[in-house]
């Protein structure tokens, strides 16, 4: 069935950590089915997911997230300019930045805030 005649629309976004540490996070996502668009690419919010997840994962470093989000960075500004796409293979993300060495957590920490993460 092609795409485009679709009406149901269905799948799971998944991904994982490849490498971590206190100033680098690099993630993978396979391009599967469930994350193309109607012209059978990535779909642009797929990838703003990815780079979100990503960066946040940098963010959050080893802090203990709690189930009720407790310790959560809750305010982070993304701004994304997609460049390209493709409709198979994986998606790599990468997320730099200085990380604060200080264990506890501080949500409007610049040195947490400062950082990019490219697709």
């Amino acid at each position: 069935m092609h795409l485009a005649s679709m009406i149901d629309w269905r799948g799971e976004i998944a991904f994982s950590i490849v490498e971590a540490s206190e100033e680098h996070v690099r993630a993978r996502m396979p391009v599967t089915p469930g994350i193309l668009n109607p012209l059978g690419m990535v779909h642009a919010g797929a990838m703003i997911w990815f780079a979100d997840v990503t960066a946040t994962r940098l963010a959050i470093g080893n802090i203990e997230v709690g189930a009720d989000g407790k310790c959560f960075q809750f305010a982070i500004d993304l701004h994304a300019a997609l460049v390209g796409n493709q409709p198979d293979g994986e998606l790599f993300a990468e997320g730099c930045g200085a990380a604060s060495a200080s264990p506890s957590y501080a949500p409007a920490s610049p040195a947490r805030r400062a950082g990019c993460c490219s697709i």
